[in-house]
Order: C-alpha cells, then structure tokens, then sequence
C-alpha cells in the first residue's frame, strides 16, 4: 500500500488526490413514466423499457371498442418510439390472481392461485412450486418434468398456445436441487439460480431440502402429460384506487423519470395525484381530455378536473385514425405522443445540454403520424380564445403535410406570467435538478469549500444554459444584463441559500404579418 498520510517515518507518501471538477449534467433526458392496463407483465411495479421491449413485456394491446382503458399501449408506443426509455407500471384490479403448480412429496401435483401481493414459496410438504413472473394469467401455458438419472438433475419444459391453437415449447431448462450444483458450462445449475436467469416466464421456489429420493417418482407421475396452469386472471376493471396505487410508485425518488403521462386515463381523481407527483418531483405531466368530446365538452371537462398546476398540460384531439395494432379506426388521446415530441426537442443538443427550451409543439416536433386521421367534429371551429382561456392544447390539422399536429404549449397554470407556458416550466425543473446535484456535491462540506462547489457548478448551469439559448438577456432593463444572477448566502453555520434569477428564451407562439400598400 502506498502510504497517503504524512508521518515522522522515512516513506514517499502520496496524497489523496484533490479532484474538484464536479459536473452536475449527464444522464438520460427523456425517459417517460406511465400507468396502464395490459394483458401481461408483472403489475404493481415499474418496468424501465425501451420500444421493442413493450410489446415483448405486456403484450398486444387491447382492442379500443373495449373502452378507454384499452388506450394505455398506443400512448406508450407513441412516446417509446422517440423516448430513450418509458417506465411502465401495470394496474391490475384486486381480485387479479396469479396461478401456481406445486410438487408434493407424495407425488401428487396440486394446482393454486394467489394474490399479486403474496409471497409465493414452498410450503410444508411441497417439493417445488412454479408460478409466473411475467404477470401472465398462464391460462394457455403448460409445463411438462422428466428425470434424468445420470445427472441427477430434474428437465422443466414450458409450453405454449401459438396463434393456431397449437403448443409450442418455448422453453427448457435442466437443472439441479444443490445450492452448488453448476453445470458442464460452469454455471449455476440450481433451480431457483437457473429459472431467475434463463427464464423469462416463470419462477420458482423450491424446499429448503428437495427429497431426492422422492422427487424422481414425483416428476415420473407427474410428467406423463403436460401440465396445465389454472386460476390465473388479469381481474376485472381497476378501480380508482387500484390506479392511485399504482401511480403511487412514482413517488419513489429512485424510479427515474423525466416526465409522467396519463396514458388515455380519464379519471380525474388518477389525473389529480399523478399531477401531485410531478409537482413533488418537479417533472412535467402531460394528460388528456376525452378526445370523444365536442369543443364545449372540453372545456367543462376541464373545468369540472379542476387542475391547476404548472407542471401539467392538457391536450385534447377530437380524431379518428386508424389503429396501428388491429388496423381499423379508433379514437385515443395523444399523452404519449406529446411526450414524444418533447423527446424531439430534448434530442437537440448543445453541447451536453439536451434542447429542453425547445417547445414540443409546432410541425418540426408535434406532428403525430396517424394514418387516415378523421376529424369527429368538422364543422365545429376551434375557438383559440375559449382553449386557451382553459389552458387546453388543440391538436389541429397539419398545414404542413399529412396526420395532425400540437398547436399550443399551455400548463394548467391560469395567472397570466411565464409560468403557463410549459417550455419554461421544462427549463425551470431542468435547473432545479441540476441544482440538487450541486447541493448533494457541496452537502457536509466545510464553509469554503461548499461555497466555491456551489458557485463553480451554478455557473457551470448558468453558462450551459446561455450557449444552449435557454435562457436569455432580461427583456426589461432594470433587470440588467445577465440572463441568470446567482446569488449564495450562508444563513447559519448549517444552512446555505442559493438563489438564482433567471430569464427563460421565448418560442413563437404568436406571429403577426403586418401588410402594407404603398404608393
């Protein structure tokens, strides 16, 4: 070891090295967060995916002559297919069960099903239980056991119904009943090792001990023919309460996301505490207005949800199209969407400082693209004034090519200053966040060196934000100059204050043309 203290011995010494280039940037920028309903796919806790994991993880999503709880995958696909990631957490109602397959040390097979809560294990008597991971209700999935002597190891094959009805196996796995045990390969052979690394179906929970000298005549009787799982439901509709639960998970500080969406969900209590969570988490959340919905019903939808938040934006798109998955016509909300364009526009970056100023509307990033769009109320005008006295975006037809596009940027902030505009609310939780890493940098510090940590990385912010254009020169001259001014006091020996006053870039919103006949 080489010694980094300084002693009265006769040693070279080298000292910790003193590295105070903290940066507070880096990370992914756009990774949305949603609820909904599926076939599939554990419920109650946040699967981080990216595109073509969606389908894999939940399935095809529901026909929408189901209703509107049938949109939630659309909304995903939209806003995955510009996202670095989306956080996806399954509802499920609370008579959803999910099925098991125990091995007795009788020989006998005996069939369950369980709560999504409940821990699932090996109770007395039991060899071994199988039960799905994937929060699928296994009704068209099989298992089949064999013994194989030589090796003394058990073989678990998983089947499954394909499209014409028919079983397919799609999956096999040999394993052993030590702790210990590996295989010809070196790898862990033990069944619980193998079916959490190699299985992305099922798991299991084998006894503490597994009678071996039991277990071959077990798997023999039991592996004569397959053996079907039974009892396992997705439930009936989620409940207003099973929804809150499930956005509940977002409150947690370490399921990371950018922005939260609603997903085609229309419950306004739902709405109400997912807007609670961005306000907690100074994220943005994007919602919508029943798109079924005249003009006039807009607007009282969107009084009677009374939401009034700087972090959340209602959208409202009175469209058929056609449906992507079952492709026929439909009619479902644009959340997804518009978390999508937002992604565009955090894709422009300026060095390491993502476009988050750049509004995610407009036809370079709030075009949607749907097919055969139709609108539901042609000859109903849009009354820009009535939206966006109500703080509604229009999705309006594209002037500039096919589908429709996002017309507005408002929050469901109703006092005429900065803050109804949602680009600066994107600029505004972005310092915020970088701010906490800077704090949490200069957190326990002594006196100088939390005061330069804290100046060095504001400024650090401060510059990246002005050579991005995220923010600018003050518009009225008693402001000054500088388009942030940072100020840091240490209020008692503990505490430490920063403040930072800033002016956000504008986007146009309005543009007037002023004709002019002259002589």
């Amino acid at each position: 070891m080489i010694p980094n203290t300084v002693t009265n011995a006769p040693n070279i010494i080298v000292l910790e090295t003193l590295d105070h280039n903290y940066t507070t940037g880096g990370g992914e920028v756009s990774v949305f967060g949603t609820v909904i309903e599926a076939r599939k796919g554990l419920p109650g806790v946040p699967h981080r995916l990216t595109a073509p994991e969606v389908e894999r993880t939940f399935g095809k999503a529901f026909p929408l002559k189901m209703g509107a709880h049938a949109e939630g995958l659309r909304h995903v696909a939209e806003a995955a297919a510009e996202a670095q990631k989306v956080v996806v957490v399954r509802v499920v109602a609370a008579d959803a069960r999910v099925p098991s397959i125990s091995l007795m040390n009788d020989g006998s097979v005996v069939k369950g099903q369980h709560d999504f809560d409940d821990q699932i294990i090996a109770g007395n008597g039991t060899q071994l239980v199988l039960y799905p991971k994937d929060g699928d209700d296994s009704k068209g999935r099989e298992i089949t056991f064999s013994w194989n002597a030589d090796k003394q190891r058990a073989v678990i094959e998983v089947w499954e119904k394909d499209r014409t009805n028919e079983f397919d196996r799609v999956e096999r796995h040999v394993v052993g009943f030590d702790v210990d045990d590996r295989d010809d390969m070196g790898r862990p052979a033990y069944i619980e090792a193998v079916f959490k690394t190699q299985s992305s179906r099922l798991a299991v929970d084998a006894a503490p001990e597994v009678d071996l000298s039991a277990l071959p005549a077990t798997l023999e009787t039991a592996g004569k023919q397959r053996i079907a799982f039974e009892g396992g439901t997705g439930g009936g509709r989620p409940t207003t309460d099973d929804y809150v639960k499930a956005w509940n998970v977002f409150r947690n500080m370490s399921v990371e996301v950018n922005e939260l969406f609603a997903a085609g969900c229309y419950d306004t209590t739902v709405i109400a505490n997912a807007t609670e969570i961005a306000n907690g988490r100074h994220i943005e959340f994007r919602f919508d207005i029943p798109p079924y919905l005249d003009q006039g019903g807009a607007v009282q939808w969107q009084k009677d949800a009374g939401i009034q938040s700087r972090q959340a934006s209602a959208y409202w798109a009175p469209y058929k199209a056609k449906d992507p998955v079952y492709n026929v016509d439909g009619v479902w909300g644009v959340s997804g969407a518009a978390c999508g364009a937002k992604a565009k526009g955090n894709r422009l970056f300026t060095g390491d400082v993502p476009g988050i100023h750049y509004t995610p509307a407009g036809a370079k990033r709030g075009t949607i693209n749907r097919r055969d769009v139709v609108a539901l109320f042609p000859r109903t005008p849009i009354d820009g004034e009535l939206l966006t006295d109500n703080r509604i975006n229009p999705i309006v037809p594209n002037s500039s090519g096919p589908g429709v596009v996002i017309n507005d940027a408002l929050t469901c902030h109703y006092l005429d200053n900065y803050s109804r505009f949602n680009w600066v609310t994107a600029i505004d939780n972005y310092i915020v966040h970088r701010f906490i890493a800077a704090a949490s940098l200069a957190k326990f510090e002594p006196d100088g060196l939390t005061e330069k940590v804290l100046r060095d990385l504001m400024q650090e912010i401060r510059d990246d934000l002005i050579i991005s254009g995220a923010i600018v020169k003050p518009r009225e001259p008693e402001d000054g100059d500088d388009p942030m001014v940072i100020e840091i006091t240490q209020l008692e020996i503990d505490l430490w204050q920063v403040v930072w006053s800033y002016c956000p870039t504008g986007s146009a919103r309005r543009i007037v043309g002023q004709p002019k006949i002259v002589r």
